[in-house]
């Protein structure tokens, strides 16, 4: 047999070398997913397990920002009403309310 690295002859030496798998692909594709799977649990479980680090966290809200309102802003905030409430609405009269009816 020659040894000789021929670019024609690539496809067909591929296709001797993966016929054998050929048969078994879905099961390989298969395992090969749920492998995936199962690892990516794993690591998003052990991510989870981790403790806080309590330090980190106290800095962090320490350094966050507060929000401060003068007191213009919280009185029209306090006016607002809520979905709840009933308003009572005047209808302009002499205009048509359904456009659909005649």
């Amino acid at each position: 047999m020659k040894n000789s690295l021929d670019l024609k002859t690539i496809p067909a030496a591929l296709k001797r070398m993966l016929r054998p798998i050929r048969k078994h692909l879905a099961l390989v594709v298969f395992v090969a997913a749920t492998t995936y799977l199962i690892l990516g649990v794993v690591q998003v479980n052990q991510t989870l397990q981790r403790p806080t680090d309590q330090a980190y966290q106290l800095e962090q809200q320490k350094d966050a920002v507060k929000a401060r309102f003068d007191a213009a802003t919280i009185t029209q905030i306090e006016k607002l009403k809520s979905r709840q409430e009933s308003t009572n609405l005047s209808l302009p009269s002499g205009v048509r309310i359904n456009p659909f009816t005649e």
